[in-house]
């Protein structure tokens, strides 16, 4: 065995640890959102240097511009939103990382008579390297569709979301197809 193949089995291996790690943290940052745990988020999962374009609400410039969304739209969603975190396609390289998934969520509404509602939304998220920690840097969501449960996706796609100021709006379609820079698999 040579030097190049043992430094190719390592990086493997790191590359693999680290695809690892960032699953946990996609894992992690739709757990603490159904605990509606919007500070955590903001501390614990993104990078110093942040920025988000989600479909629902636009473009944000920093994670303490996210942190003010959050608050403001509260437990908008209530309880329960269950995140369910699928089809993770992650690609390393080096101290960047890029990786797409999908995630239906089921939940109800916190009003005093709750209604179930369906939302289907792809993440598109580069990740970086900070002080030894996989963080978020980027994160890009697209929505496919947020629907009550009595209407379905075909009848109603998308329902009202809210802009940077918590406010109510209708939400436009991404038509934002990103996947990392290999062929799709």
């Amino acid at each position: 065995m040579t030097t190049q193949d043992i430094e190719n089995r390592l990086r493997a291996v790191e590359d693999a640890s680290a695809m690892l790690e960032i699953s946990n943290l996609m894992a992690k940052y739709e757990y603490l959102a159904e605990e509606l745990e919007w500070d955590r988020i903001v501390d614990e999962i993104y990078a110093d240097e942040w920025m988000g374009e989600l479909t629902h609400i636009g473009t944000i410039k920093n994670k303490e511009e996210m942190r003010t969304i959050y608050k403001a739209q509260g437990d908008v969603y209530g309880k329960p939103f269950i995140h369910m975190l699928n089809t993770p396609y992650i690609e390393v390289n080096g101290d960047t990382a890029k990786g797409v998934w999908y995630c239906l969520c089921a939940g109800t509404t916190p009003q005093q008579e709750p209604q179930a509602f369906w939302v289907m939304v792809k993440y598109l998220n580069d990740f970086v390297l900070q002080d030894g920690k996989w963080k978020m840097s980027h994160m890009r969501v697209h929505y496919y569709f947020a629907t009550p449960y009595q209407d379905g996706w075909a009848k109603t796609p998308l329902m009202e979301g809210y802009d940077a100021g918590g406010q109510p709006k209708e939400l436009r379609p991404n038509v934002h197809h990103w996947l990392p820079t290999v062929d799709k698999p």
